[in-house]
């Protein structure tokens, strides 16, 4: 289950083959919204799922996993 819960993609809300404008794009989103305590929903949070508990630390460990990747 960790394979899915601590997905970066999902952490994002990204679709794996997302290009880099879109991740980056995404990640100044959830910053802002973090930043200013918005609860966040997005199309990747599927209810047959454990809930995300998106917080300025995870979004930045997924940020840079992805970066590992490329």
């Amino acid at each position: 289950m960790k394979c899915i819960t601590e997905n970066p993609f999902r952490i994002l809300g990204l679709y794996t083959n997302a290009k880099e404008r879109e991740v980056t794009k995404r990640i100044n989103y959830l910053n802002i919204s973090l930043g200013i305590g918005k609860s966040l929903s997005l199309e990747s949070d599927f209810p047959v799922f454990p809930s995300m508990n998106r917080t300025p630390e995870s979004v930045s460990d997924a940020a840079n996993k992805i970066e590992q990747l490329e």
